[in-house]
């Protein structure tokens, strides 16, 4: 923990200014699955998620985020059938590196995905005008069950073959402490096309990744397998 808080005072180090004025976006994207991290939260459905983002409040780089997304895993639902992530954050920008600390709240519809609090870090350091390294880690704050770390490091290319063409990937660990010892690696490629500042296609294919956990009962150790999907998805995002 002591580590996390660390990571997350590097982002704020710098003596912050009174915000000059704060802005609001809207985001809205329709997607053929909701994949986070590797994993499908609609069971391969179709899905419409939506946000609200403020920055620069009261302070420059600070922010607040909510995003809903709509889940439907048919007799998993619990009270309702929206994903809600709630986002406070404050970022940085040094430099070619830019980082970016933030706390998020889950609110999970679905059994197996319990609601969490977690505490997250992400960088990004451009090598060049259009290539740069990108990463994130993310640690559980409450004691719930799923992911209780995950780190990743990704390249993301802006201007592929034409100006409006993004691609990127990335590779990914988590560990879900509550399996006692479990956790999987994860890889994921994804590209965007802007038609214009507002509108922009995207897609995404994740490598699923191979799961283990292990249970000591009185006899044995009880050694067990599970895979996570190699799936695909694509959108169509609205920005204003």
């Amino acid at each position: 923990m002591k580590n996390i808080l660390l990571a997350l005072a590097l982002s704020v180090f710098a003596a912050p200014a009174f915000a000059s004025q704060a802005t609001a976006s809207v985001t809205v994207e329709a997607t053929s699955d909701t994949l986070y991290r590797g994993q499908s939260f609609t069971n391969d459905k179709p899905a419409v998620a939506a946000g609200v983002r403020l920055d620069d409040l009261v302070v420059d780089g600070t922010f607040v985020q909510i995003t809903g997304t709509t889940v439907d895993v048919g007799n998993l639902d619990r009270d309702g059938r929206l994903r809600t992530e709630y986002v406070v954050g404050y970022g940085r920008s040094f430099g070619d590196l830019s980082l970016a600390g933030s706390v998020a709240r889950v609110e999970n519809p679905i059994l197996y995905s319990q609601n969490y609090t977690e505490a997250r870090l992400d960088a990004a350091y451009a090598l060049t005008n259009k290539l740069a390294v990108t990463g994130q880690y993310a640690q559980i704050l409450t004691d719930s069950v799923g992911q209780d770390r995950y780190a990743s490091v990704g390249l993301e290319y802006k201007g592929l073959f034409v100006d409006k063409l993004s691609v990127g990937g990335l590779v990914s660990y988590q560990d879900y402490k509550k399996a006692d010892r479990s956790e999987f690696n994860n890889a994921e490629v994804h590209v965007t096309y802007a038609f214009n500042p507002h509108v922009e296609a995207f897609g995404a294919y994740s490598w699923g990744g191979t799961s283990f956990a292990h249970a000591v009962d009185a006899f044995d150790v009880d050694f067990r397998k599970s895979n996570l999907t190699d799936q695909g998805m694509v959108g169509v995002r609205v920005k204003f």
